[in-house]
């Protein structure tokens, strides 16, 4: 049987309103693998921290947990730092939240409801920015759990439109009192999964990274103020739930009673800017004096008229006190507003500078960085063992059709020793392992080594590049979100911010080919591969590298068999499959095995958002025979001779009707038999399909004993 491996959830438990030690030794990895300045590396470790509104505990405790002085922390969760003599009069406040989701109810088959909290953002343009994406949830004992929001599959709905009614978040949860048993319920977190990364032209992407620009900076200012004396007193203040009416805002500062104010914002746009809050003469003044500062530290910050707040439908009037001179900053930020968000620390950084000089610090270099970072681990050549290991691996290689080189030659490094030698790739770039005696193949086991994606079209002289889509896919579950560039150097950060577009962080187009990125080149939706519950797995490009992981096991079990077989039997790993079954339609032109099995993906309706009148096969229950799809009809003598197999054997086994197609098709000789069979899968062609194990292996079960039958036949 196939060896699954490590099952179960991640989770991640810690003390209250702390980050877990695992979780902040990942994030200090993080910091200390980017570049070497504080502010780059502070701003990494806030931006990959979860703080959705009302759950700002961990990166205020990061934060308290630096930085000396008075601290008080409110009873919402915000946190005021207070130096120098009396009471504070200078108060630079901004806050860290996030947009983010809560549960609102767990249903019978274990997927949580969600409702947006962020205010002034409409269900609509939440549901845009989390369908289809991967999340984390922070449940109420301080674990953090992964999950995925649901996404409507592309071969049951063309558009793929999501309304706020609609987010569902799939942990891999069978049933309500599973859920629960992880410790989800009601009142829950939901935030994006994070990738910090770097782009080029020194810019650092993260979902709604700007919104970690004044955590950053107020960081800086509080290790600079520990060592400094002051003339009066100085608040810096994390105030909590910006993204429902900044009503942390308005507690800090009705608490403080300020007579100079500093609120240091999330990006509006490109250009940092700066902005009196209120019409007073002192306001203006105030962000006059920012402004000119701001230049001597060569940083340009345009001009704003006003800087409008976002607050709740019942605040009594303006978060700031009338009596306050007042001003607003906010960073520049590349994609402001969204998911692709991009800052540079190098801003950052000025950031600091300027208000450190606007209330009297040393302008310093501020705490020294000590130790040496980490030493990369170098990636394991061994062969995988289990599917986990190996699912995982073969996920983090890029495949879009037309460039599978990659995968093909991972694959090729695990085949085991007796099939190694009797490997080839074809002319269509299919890598062929023909088993057994010589001669035409009694079967054929084929999985495609492809996935979906773009591939660029041209480079703008502005350093964007624009992009065409390779095989299906709802673009708009893409948009907004990382990706990676497969370029002639090897994989390229990017971000996409729009149907289409892809951005490396680049200026010009020179800067993009100084990356290796032109046109031609492929990219793919940031990938990662995540265990939820159980035996419940997602990432991108479960399709079809699943059905690749499982003819390699395939292969390792049957040395004995091939040894003693009378026929032959290939495992074909084909080529451009979502370009329309190329690489299979290559090989049928030159073989006709007498059986023909397409290892492939099973389409399911087993998901909140789509009807079940047809391609219901239920996750967990077994492999499916893909009796009828759009490509064809399977031989019905042939289905049930392949669940009477599966049977006899005790191979848990569905039979199913679903949408799409597969290699099996192209087979059209009288002489071939194709019955397609496969794994049920959610979320077909989205960034965070769902698969579970347990089926896999089944599957994997079920070609061992179909491939020993035809090798042992006449």
């Amino acid at each position: 049987m196939f060896r699954l491996g490590r099952l179960g959830p991640t989770v991640r438990a810690g003390r209250p309103r702390r980050a877990s030690r695992a979780g902040f030794s990942a994030l200090l990895y993080l910091a200390c693998v980017l570049p070497a300045a504080s502010s780059t590396g502070d701003l990494a470790l806030l931006a990959a921290v979860d703080a959705a509104a009302g759950d700002e505990g961990r990166l205020v405790s990061m934060i308290a947990d630096r930085v000396g002085g008075r601290q008080r922390f409110g009873r919402d969760g915000s946190l005021v730092l207070e130096f120098g003599p009396g009471a504070p009069t200078t108060l630079i406040v901004t806050a860290g939240d996030e947009p983010g989701l809560v549960v609102s109810g767990i249903d019978a088959e274990g997927y949580l409801r969600v409702q947006p909290l962020a205010s002034g953002r409409g269900a609509e343009a939440m549901a845009r920015h989390f369908a289809g994406q991967h999340v984390r949830i922070s449940t109420h004992s301080e674990g953090i759990l992964a999950g995925v929001i649901a996404a409507p599959s592309v071969h049951f709905r063309s558009g793929g439109h999501l309304r706020g009614q609609d987010l569902f978040v799939d942990v891999g949860a069978a049933s309500s009192a599973e859920a629960k048993l992880a410790g989800l319920g009601v009142l829950d977190r939901v935030t994006l999964e994070k990738r910090v990364a770097p782009l080029a032209g020194g810019w650092l992407s993260s979902p709604w990274i700007s919104s970690r620009v004044g955590p950053t900076v107020l960081l800086g200012l509080a290790e600079r103020l520990a060592g400094v004396e002051l003339d009066s007193g100085v608040a810096l203040a994390i105030a909590s739930q910006q993204e429902a009416g900044n009503s942390g805002l308005t507690r800090v500062v009705n608490s403080l009673q300020p007579s100079t104010l500093v609120l240091l914002a999330p990006a509006r746009g490109r250009a940092a800017t700066v902005a009196p809050c209120s019409g007073r003469a002192e306001s203006e003044a105030l962000a006059r004096r920012l402004s000119n500062i701001a230049g001597s530290f060569g940083l340009e910050v345009s001009w704003r008229s006003s800087h409008a707040l976002s607050l709740g439908p019942f605040s009594a009037g303006e978060a700031w006190s009338a009596e306050s001179a007042c001003a607003v900053l906010s960073p520049g930020a590349r994609h402001a507003g969204s998911a692709a968000e991009a800052v540079q620390p190098a801003q950052v950084a000025k950031f600091t500078d300027v208000l450190a000089a606007a209330i009297g610090a040393r302008v310093g270099p501020g705490r020294p960085k000590t130790g040496a970072a980490p030493a990369a681990t170098a990636a394991l050549k061994r062969p995988p063992k289990t599917l986990d290991e190996r699912l995982e691996r073969l996920l983090s290689v890029a495949g879009v059709s037309g460039n599978e080189g990659p995968v093909r030659d991972l694959i090729r490094s695990w085949l085991p020793e007796y099939a190694a030698g009797r490997a080839e790739a074809d002319g269509a770039g299919n890598l062929v392992v023909r088993i057994g005696r010589d001669g035409a193949p009694a079967a054929a086991f084929v999985a495609h080594m492809d996935e979906i994606g773009l591939r660029v079209t041209s480079v703008l002289a502005n350093g964007s590049l624009t992009a065409v889509p390779v095989g299906g896919g709802i673009q708009r579950l893409f948009a907004g979100h990382p990706s990676l560039i497969l370029g002639e150097s090897g994989a390229v950060h990017s971000v996409m911010p729009a149907e289409r577009t892809l951005d490396i962080g680049a200026s010009s187009s020179a800067e993009v080919e100084s990356a290796g990125v032109r046109p031609g080149a492929t990219a793919t939706a940031f990938r990662r591969y995540r265990r939820l519950l159980g035996s419940r797995v997602s990432g991108r490009s479960l399709d079809d590298r699943i059905g690749c992981a499982l003819l390699l096991e395939a292969l390792g079990r049957l040395r004995g068999a091939a040894l003693r077989a009378r026929r032959s039997v290939d495992f074909v790993f084909s080529a451009k499959e979502e370009a329309g079954l190329q690489g299979a339609r290559h090989y049928a032109d030159e073989h006709m095995p007498v059986h023909v099995y397409a290892i492939d993906t099973f389409v399911t309706s087993d998901s909140p958002l789509e009807s079940r009148h047809m391609a219901f096969a239920r996750l967990g229950s077994g492999a499916v025979v893909r009796a009828v799809d759009q490509s064809g009809l399977a031989p019905r003598a042939e289905v049930d001779r392949i669940v009477r197999i599966a049977r006899r054997n005790s191979i848990p086994v569905q039979v199913g009707v679903t949408a799409g197609g597969n290699d099996g098709s192209v087979f059209r000789s009288l002489d071939s038999a194709s019955v397609p069979i496969g794994f049920p899968l959610r979320y077909a062609h989205a960034p965070v399909e769902v698969a579970d194990l347990r089926d896999a292996a089944a599957l994997a079960d079920l070609v061992e004993v179909l491939a020993r039958e035809a090798l042992a036949s006449r």
